[in-house]
């Protein structure tokens, strides 16, 4: 094989991993809450503002009262017309999710509540929902 042909084949490889590395990313998937909110279709059945969420079969999320405890086990196993997400998801993804999904829910109470305030107290109280399960930063 000349060394031109073996350039291109192995140009072609790192192109197809490179590829293949990036398309989950491109495609939405993400190992963060609000990307598997995204990448799992959740949006399709539940409302949440924060991740774009627009479907209405399921609990609206914005508006309930979670615990991450419970909802890990909902995502786990399926309730009602949910089904189980176990074989689609890590323990790991579930988990992450869990999570997001409480702060999320958390922040879009506090928003609402924003919205009946006007002027300074409306942008700080804004300010504060928006801040809601960001770490701390330490000095």
């Amino acid at each position: 094989m000349k060394l031109r042909s073996k350039i291109l084949v192995i140009g072609s490889v790192l192109a197809a991993a490179l590829i293949a590395a990036a398309l989950p990313a491109a495609l939405g998937a993400s190992s963060s809450g609000k990307g598997l909110f995204k990448s799992n279709g959740c949006g399709s059945c539940h409302k949440l503002a924060d991740a774009g969420g627009k479907g209405r079969i399921g609990k609206n999320l914005d508006k309930a009262k979670l615990n991450a405890k419970k909802v890990k086990k909902v995502i786990t196993n399926g309730k009602g017309a949910m089904p189980s997400f176990e074989s689609n998801m890590s323990a790991k993804e579930i988990k992450t999710l869990s999570a997001y999904l409480v702060v999320a829910s958390r922040k879009a109470k506090a928003l609402k509540k924003c919205k009946k305030l006007k002027g300074k107290k409306k942008a700080k109280c804004i300010k504060k929902a928006k801040r809601i399960g960001k770490k701390k930063k330490k000095k």
